[in-house]
């Protein structure tokens, strides 16, 4: 997609290395910005994308795959409701862009 970066191989390493790790990190217990917090990346934009895109992932999987409303999810994180509904927005804002286009399942969809 055309708002979307396209990174390197090693960006990808670094970028599928830094969700996993961040993922461990809430899953004992941090909240979302401590986990975020700890991205020492010197790339900004980079590191934007990967909390994005974290964000988006935990969403999905705790909403539409255990079922959890937007106001656990925003407890369990640390956020507020309105910044998970705010990123469901645009997860779904992503789809319809993604099904608008037409989806190429060779291409990433995260970033």
């Amino acid at each position: 997609m055309d708002d979307y970066r396209d990174f390197t191989k090693e960006e990808e390493k670094i970028y599928d290395s830094e969700i996993k790790r961040l993922q461990k990190l809430i899953a004992e217990g941090a909240t979302y910005n401590d986990a975020c917090n700890t991205l020492t990346l010197n790339d900004p934009e980079m590191r934007q994308v990967i909390a994005d895109d974290l964000l988006k992932v935990l969403i999905a999987e705790l909403h539409y795959g255990k079922k959890k409303s937007f106001e656990q999810i925003a407890e369990s994180l640390g956020l507020k409701v309105s910044d998970i509904k705010n990123m469901h927005r645009i997860m779904i804002e992503d789809v319809m862009q993604t099904v608008n286009q037409g989806f190429d399942p060779s291409k990433t969809m995260l970033h």
